[in-house]
């Protein structure tokens, strides 16, 4: 503070010489801390992938326990097939028990789209998943995650996942009338 004063009078004290010193040193000063903010962001971003391919990698493997792990202890999940919301990771866990007990081999795959800082401790990371499995037909769902970060780690703290509608072929509509 006491130099950005010194700063301060030296520009008066020059006139448009020093104003044009003072809105440079500004400046970079702003751009120094977007640069940071940048590095800052780009290591959080390859976090936050890195734990989507571990969560792809304990989903694949049908282990529910650890899916719940990359959620956070109050997390809400709205499920893709009927809408319903499930609060906290224990709740979490027994649907992904349930669903790996009825379905067997189930996959996912993962496209994370983008991802978007909200704060320094929340992003937002929309994507699409694909669930594959001998039992099941392909589904295609598009997600939004908010993810936070605690202790120095990004879990997941809301998830929505939407269907995707598959739009039939106009062969299909008439297929009823042959």
């Amino acid at each position: 503070m006491r130099s950005l004063l010194q700063i301060v009078g030296i520009s008066r004290k020059h006139g448009r010489l020093g104003a044009v010193m003072f809105l440079a040193f500004l400046g970079c000063g702003f751009c120094w801390g977007q640069a940071a903010d940048s590095v800052a962001q780009g290591k959080d971003e390859q976090s936050i992938r890195k734990s989507v391919a571990s969560y792809v990698a304990a989903f694949n493997r049908q282990d529910a326990k650890a899916v719940a792990s990359h959620w956070s202890p109050e997390a809400v999940y709205v499920t893709p097939v009927d809408g319903r919301r499930l609060t906290g990771r224990e709740a979490i866990e027994t649907q992904f028990n349930t669903v790996f007990e009825n379905t067997s081999d189930l996959k996912i795959d993962v496209v994370v789209e983008a991802i978007q800082f909200v704060s320094p401790n929340v992003a937002v990371e929309q994507g699409r998943a694909t669930f594959r499995g001998p039992d099941v037909e392909d589904r295609l769902t598009e997600y939004s995650a908010v993810h936070v970060r605690r202790d120095g780690v990004w879990l997941l703290d809301r998830v929505e996942e939407k269907a995707e509608e598959v739009l039939n072929s106009n062969y299909e509509h008439l297929k009823q009338l042959e």
